[in-house]
């Protein structure tokens, strides 16, 4: 429909630049997608009075929102991940069916993507924190860096009291979560790894440890079974110092 009017792109690119921003599907289903105001509060009070409840995944990640035109947040960082998922999936598959033994570069950034999918969950702000909240230790010493995490810190954040209410946490939570997702996706130099990448790379090549990766896929009589696994990720409870770490692959593929 976008595509043959250009009324209904006009609306629907305006509709965008006020936070929260919902989900246009909800909004046409309710009627309400046509209403904006100058005021965004008012456009915002509009669209939750008529019922509307589902976010679009960009608000979450928001964190300056200029005026009614501008917002800065962390989906070019995930795009780049998710970007590769598919290849590194299709690739892996394909060597196990090769029987080639290369492959870690596959293994180690199909890690990094569902470790991002953890860390980037709404609904799991303080989980996420739990794991990596030390990282709110550290700030960037690049200018360059230094600025962006600020505009983290500082930033405008209109949809923050409405989002915090929606995940049952507090607006300092929301905070220190956006700050940590920083830490974790900034790059000290655009060649370098980031904590993120370090982190996976560390499980697997460290000299003290003992990784094993297995991939368990249905087929034969068992082809019409299909994964359940959390897209996410699915921590098993292990005796320490060991960790699983288990998610899908595709509907009938799935890694531990």
């Amino acid at each position: 429909m976008l595509a043959d009017s250009d009324e209904i792109r006009q609306i629907a690119e305006t509709f965008r630049s006020y936070w929260p921003v919902f989900k246009a599907q909800e909004l046409r289903r309710l009627g309400a997608l046509v209403y904006w105001h100058g005021d965004r509060l008012k456009t915002i009070d509009h669209y939750l009075r008529a019922g509307a409840r589902q976010l679009s995944p960009d608000c979450w990640f928001s964190f300056d929102v200029i005026g009614n035109k501008k917002r800065f947040n962390f989906e070019t960082s995930f795009q780049q991940y998710e970007a590769d998922m598919e290849i590194n999936t299709l690739s892996l598959l394909r060597k196990l069916d090769n029987g080639s033994g290369d492959l870690k570069k596959e293994i180690l950034e199909i890690f990094v993507s569902k470790f991002m999918n953890f860390l980037r969950n709404p609904y799991s702000v303080k989980k996420v924190l739990n794991t990596i909240g030390d990282v709110l230790n550290f700030h960037p010493t690049d200018a360059t860096l230094l600025a962006e995490y600020k505009a983290v810190v500082s930033g405008q954040k209109p949809h923050q009291i409405y989002l915090c209410s929606q995940l049952q946490i507090s607006p300092a939570e929301y905070q220190m979560w956006l700050s940590a997702l920083f830490m974790m996706f900034m790059r000290p130099a655009p060649t370098e790894p980031n904590f993120m990448e370090s982190t996976v790379k560390g499980i697997f090549e460290t000299p003290a440890g003992f990784p094993m990766v297995c991939v368990y896929r249905y087929s034969g009589e068992h082809s019409d079974k299909r994964c359940v696994l959390s897209d996410r990720g699915y921590s098993s409870p292990l005796a320490e110092p060991y960790t699983s770490f288990s998610f899908n692959l595709s509907s009938t593929a799935f890694i531990i």
